[in-house]
C-alpha cells in the first residue's frame, strides 16, 4: 500500500521514509547519468541522460506534490530501460554461443576429429575411440 496520494496528509516519519527512498531513488539514477561517456557514446548517451533526467524530476515533483503519477511516470520509463538493457544482454548471449559454434564449425573442418560428449573420435580412416 503506498502512501503517496495527492492531498494525503503525512506523518513526520511517512515523509521521512518518502524522501528518503525517493532520494536513494535520485541518487541511483544520477550514478547511472555520471556513468555515460558522452563522447564514445554518441546519440545513445544524450538520449539516456535526457532520459535520466526525466525520472529525476518526476521523482524529485512526485516527492514534492506527493503525486504517485509522477513516480508511475519515473518507474514507467525504468522499466522500459530494463527490458532494453535485457534484450541487449540477451542478443550478445546469443551471438557470443553462435561465435562459438562457428569456432568449432571451423575447427571440425581444419581438424579430422571431431569430438562428440567426452568420446574423442578420429576420422572415418580410424575408429579408435580415445577418452578425453
Amino acid at each position: 500500500k503506498t502512501i503517496l496520494s495527492k492531498g494525503n496528509k503525512l506523518s513526520l516519519d511517512e515523509i521521512k521514509n518518502k524522501s528518503k527512498n525517493i532520494s536513494k531513488s535520485v541518487n541511483i539514477v544520477t550514478g547511472l547519468a555520471d556513468s555515460l561517456d558522452m563522447e564514445r557514446g554518441g546519440e545513445i548517451a544524450v538520449n539516456l541522460s535526457k532520459l535520466y533526467e526525466f525520472v529525476n524530476m518526476r521523482l524529485l515533483n512526485a516527492n514534492l506534490n506527493n503525486d504517485p503519477l509522477m513516480l508511475d511516470d519515473a518507474l514507467r520509463v525504468l522499466h522500459e530501460l530494463r527490458a532494453a538493457w535485457e534484450g541487449i544482454l540477451k542478443q550478445e548471449s546469443r551471438d557470443k554461443q553462435k561465435e562459438a559454434n562457428e569456432n568449432q564449425e571451423k575447427q571440425a573442418e581444419r581438424f579430422p576429429i571431431c569430438i562428440e560428449g567426452n568420446i574423442r573420435k578420429t576420422n572415418s580412416y580410424n575408429r579408435l575411440a580415445i577418452k578425453t
